[in-house]
């Protein structure tokens, strides 16, 4: 399944928003029940601003609800693949084409939206931090909001808002309305004085048997919610006062602008202008999607996004100072059996970072909590929560942090998580060996650095680029393992580019072990059909769960008497690599058993970088191992070299961007057509990087390469 969302600014987003919705209801069988070996998908479409809200500018936001409904998908369909992508408006139908293909091809399933812009392909990552900062405690004196301001709070009335606004109020001793759906009621004779629920309860048994009645628990609940519900809004209304601010109630349906505008009227009289809006009512509805009727959806759906319209209609947006929206967590991850509640609550997300874009003078705030000590969490949504280690937020720890929020001038978050956090581990191993077919689209034109890796004027992907692809999609396959080895790696035929014409290249993908500790693939890359077959490589990928131990290499020759430039290699057709592959700096020292090469690794664009992005595999890193044999069989063997086979090669940690490392090759054997290493790559303290064993060339006298720099 793939939706479209129409680019249109004319069109009824939130009638096509709900129709997905409704799809993705009666897909669930369809898509779940499909054969073994099939590739499932639900893929959705929208169009942003390419950046998934974060360009900076405004966009419309209703159709941000397809990223919470396809995360949430994800999580409830584990056996397909779910993917919500966001284009810019400048990207064209073929390129939108292409790159929808490219997407549902993806093997890494650990990620769920993607955007596409100028900038190039981008997703988002939570930065989790602990704020030990004691100016995040409330109270401080820091506070930007005056006594003259007046918010506008939905859902302020009770719960997690109402102590917010407690809390807000004893810092700045501001004014508030408070919007919520309750009546205010006057306390029955039988309530009077009796506090506690296990107390107003038996108080509402005794009442109703009294009158006649069977004190059933639905008519006890039904007796005393006014009662409990008119106490927690006069008791807010009273933490206001105490602190200094004022308070007025107001019961609407917070979706109903016109009703909203007619009452708040009345009170702007009196407190002035609305100056700051929080939005934090909200409705639960908790079932999984295929359960979730229309009615469902639109109970959660309209006190959200609804409410955050009506509040807007409201008030003159020119003079709002702070925009404060309670979003969730499962609008950012997703959450299983809430998929109208994370629809709703990325809305708001992509609300705030509009809103922000079109004001950028109001501090705005998306908080993405987490579940509260209090609030909607539901007893089974606790038990849930546990059993993924979430804990819930102190409420005392979290008001600090909203009061604190709003009095930073430099609005430096617009979307916050707040919480643990809420990302599900990946599958569970159940013991059953998958098989995996994977197709990728290559083009000269999508991957820059082919420009680079040049022979005989034909652009040829690098074994390190084969590595690269091997690594990344079996750790896609498997989120939370980590790439750690490649064995008995075999080049059959290289791939070259006749033309920079399209090359449709496929990964079989077979498990041929599983542990929690360890699972190993085997892989081969091929290209044509069933007749016209051609296979490329094969090897076998090892992915583990954790940091393997470190390394240290002991034989690193630090011997620089007769150092050689490495430019000279790159220009004197030793070396037939362009400037992106360019990364040895000098050979420090060299002999006919061994090679000791300084490098810097590339700090390269996005762009550049194309389909094969540093991940698991710096592909430029690694092409400088390949090319340490080259340089060796060129000045004790006069000849040219090309990479064939190697025996393992092992990853123990990343090398960064612009980091200096060293490259050490230990010849085996050679001859006078094959040479045989170990290529170590460590820092100065031979500290290992990785490391190939086993490294084989074929080499010839006849093999002659052209410099890329001439």
């Amino acid at each position: 399944f793939i939706h479209l969302d129409p680019a249109a600014t004319e069109v009824d987003s939130r009638a096509i928003l709900q129709t997905v919705f409704l799809a993705a209801k009666h897909l669930r069988d369809a898509l779940n029940d499909a054969p073994a070996d099939a590739r499932c998908s639900f893929v959705t479409v929208a169009h942003l601003d390419g950046q998934l809200g974060h360009g900076g500018g405004p966009f419309r936001t209703i159709p941000g609800g397809l990223f919470g409904l396809t995360k949430t998908v994800n999580l409830e369909w584990s056996d397909v693949f779910c993917r919500a992508i966001d284009f810019d408006a400048s990207m064209d139908a073929e390129e939108a084409a292409i790159r929808i293909l490219a997407e549902c091809a993806d093997p890494n399933r650990s990620i769920v939206e993607v955007g596409y812009s100028k900038l190039g392909r981008v997703t988002l990552v939570p930065r989790f931090e602990v704020d030990t900062d004691s100016s995040a405690v409330a109270g401080n004196g820091k506070s930007t909001i005056g006594k003259d301001d007046v918010f506008l709070v939905s859902g302020g009335a009770k719960g997690v808002t109402a102590e917010c606004v407690a809390k807000l109020a004893t810092v700045t001793g501001t004014n508030f309305i408070l919007l919520g759906r309750s009546e205010i009621a006057e306390i029955p004779a039988w309530a009077d004085g009796v506090f506690g629920e296990a107390d107003l309860i038996q108080a509402g048994m005794k009442h109703l048997k009294s009158t006649g009645e069977k004190p059933t628990p639905m008519k006890v609940k039904s007796l005393i919610r006014p009662v409990e519900s008119t106490r927690a809004i006069e008791d807010v209304l009273q933490r206001v006062e105490d602190a200094g601010g004022q308070a007025r109630y107001i019961s609407c349906d917070v979706s109903d602008a016109a009703m909203m505008k007619t009452k708040i009227d009345g009170i702007t009289r009196d407190f002035g202008a609305v100056t700051g809006i929080i939005h934090g009512a909200g409705v639960l509805a908790d079932k999984l999607i295929e359960d979730t009727t229309l009615e469902d959806f639109r109970s959660v759906y309209s006190p959200k996004v609804d409410g955050l319209d009506a509040m807007l209609r409201c008030v003159e947006p020119e003079q709002l100072k702070h925009l404060s929206l309670f979003s969730s967590a499962a609008g950012f991850f997703g959450n299983p059996a809430q998929s109208d509640y994370s629809i709703a609550n990325e809305i708001l997300n992509k609300a705030a970072l509009s809103f922000k874009g079109e004001h950028p003078e109001c501090h705005v705030t998306s908080f993405n909590w987490g579940p509260w000590d209090g609030g909607m969490v539901t007893p089974e949504l606790k038990k849930l929560f546990a059993e993924r280690n979430i804990d819930v937020i102190p409420i005392e720890l979290g008001t600090d942090l909203f009061v604190h929020d709003l009095s930073d001038k430099a609005n430096s978050a617009r979307q916050i998580l707040v919480g643990s956090s809420m990302e599900f581990d990946g599958d569970s191993l159940n013991g059953v060996l998958n098989r995996y077919s994977i197709t990728r689209n290559l083009m000269v034109s999508d991957n820059p650095f082919l420009g680079d890796h040049v022979i005989d004027g034909k652009p040829v992907l690098p074994m390190a680029g084969v590595m690269n692809w091997m690594a990344s999609s079996c750790e896609g396959l498997h989120p939370g393992y980590r790439f750690f080895s490649l064995d008995d790696m075999k080049m059959f035929k290289g791939i070259v580019f006749q033309n920079g014409n399209l090359e449709q290249i496929r990964l079989e993908v077979n498990e041929v072990e599983k542990s929690d500790g360890a699972i190993k693939l085997d892989v081969m890359m091929w290209s044509g059909n069933n007749e016209t077959r051609i296979n490329h490589y094969s090897g076998t990928v090892t992915l583990v769960n954790g940091a393997p131990a470190t390394l240290v290499y002991e034989g690193f020759n630090t011997d620089e008497a007769n150092a050689v430039d490495g430019s000279e290699f790159y220009e004197n057709g030793t070396l037939f690599h362009g400037p992106m592959f360019q990364v040895i700096d000098r050979a420090l020292n060299s002999s006919e058993g061994r090679l000791t090469l300084e490098c810097t690794t590339r700090n390269l664009s996005a762009e550049d970088q194309g389909q094969f992005p540093v991940d698991a595999q710096d592909l430029y890193a690694i092409d400088a191992k390949f090319q340490a044999l080259l340089i060796w069989a060129r000045q004790f063997k006069e000849a040219g070299a090309l990479p064939t086979s190697f025996s393992r090669c092992e990853q123990y940690r990343a090398i960064t961007p612009g980091e200096r490392f060293y490259l050490s090759l230990e010849i085996e054997s050679a001859t006078n057509s094959r040479v045989n290493g170990t290529i170590t790559i460590h820092d100065a303290h031979g500290e290992v990087f990785s490391r190939i064993i086993g490294a084989e060339t074929t080499i010839s006298k006849s093999l002659t390469f052209v410099s890329a720099t001439n």
